[in-house]
Order: C-alpha cells, then structure tokens, then sequence
C-alpha cells in the first residue's frame, strides 16, 4: 500500500486533482461515449462530400464557424445525398447505439 504526505492546507486541491482524472478517464473512455463519437465521425465523413466540412479546417475563416450546428444543418435537410448522415444522427439522439 502506498501512502502519500502532503500539506493538510494542500489535500483538498490534491483530491480535486486526483478526482478529476477519474473522472475524465471513465467519461471519455465509456463504451456509449465512444459509440456516440464513431458514429458522429461517420456521419460528418458521408456529409463531407456535399458540405466541404474537411475544406473548412485548412481555411481558418471557415473553420471558425464549423459548430456543432453542423449536425443540426444536416439533420434538418432535406437534400437526399445526406439521407445516411441523417439517419445516424437520428440513431443518436434516439440512443440507438
């Protein structure tokens, strides 16, 4: 067992610390957050053929308004080519994982 020494006026930083890594870890690594994150990756793939969406990162004027808004925009389209973007993002806000 390890035991650690520190200043008792520093232990609750110390546990700030220390909780906050847990924390993230478990978040950002959870299988449904990871799920969420693939699926959200696919669907701005099958998106970016119509929306030019990689074009905007190399061109930072663009790329300052690259939001989240982007899977609202494609969400409520009604262009055909982005029926499979569509469906994913509805697969997602139903949880169908």
């Amino acid at each position: 067992m390890m035991k650690f020494a520190f200043y008792l006026k520093k232990y609750t930083m110390f546990m700030k610390c220390f909780i906050l890594d847990i924390l993230c870890t478990n978040k950002y690594t959870h299988k449904v957050a990871k799920a969420i994150e693939f699926m959200i990756r696919d669907a701005l793939v099958l998106a970016n053929p119509y929306l030019k969406i990689f074009e905007s990162i190399e061109d930072p004027k663009r790329f300052m308004y690259l939001t989240d808004g982007i899977l609202q925009s494609i969400e409520g389209s009604t262009q055909p080519e982005l029926e499979k973007s569509r469906q994913l993002i509805r697969r997602i806000r139903k949880r169908a994982l």
